[in-house]
């Protein structure tokens, strides 16, 4: 199984660390280059340089893990990007905060 998952802050690293000790393949992009190199390091997720960069290295069916940012506020245009990048091939489920969208 594989897994993008989009923000790697508290939340986001320690679940990409549980995924990992799991064996699950996780894909990670981060604003934040150190927490992605952390985490490639120390836990051997595969770091990306962007969200489109991060879906391409997924099989299809494509499963991405977005998460809101800190004190609820969400993050559209990430989440906008997540959504074309993932939905440009053929089914791919995509999960964009609290929603679900699948792409026929």
């Amino acid at each position: 199984m594989q897994i993008a998952m989009v923000g790697l802050g508290k939340m986001g690293g320690n679940m990409v660390r549980r995924l990992r000790r799991g064996g699950i393949e996780v894909v990670g992009y981060a604003r934040s280059q150190d927490a992605m190199d952390s985490l490639a390091r120390e836990d051997g997720m595969v770091a990306a340089s962007s969200v489109a960069d991060a879906v391409s290295k997924l099989r299809s069916p494509r499963v991405v893990a977005h998460h809101e940012r800190a004190h609820g506020t969400r993050a559209p245009d990430e989440a906008r990007e997540i959504l074309v990048a993932a939905c440009a091939g053929a089914r791919d489920v995509v999960r964009a905060a609290d929603e679900e969208i699948v792409a026929a």
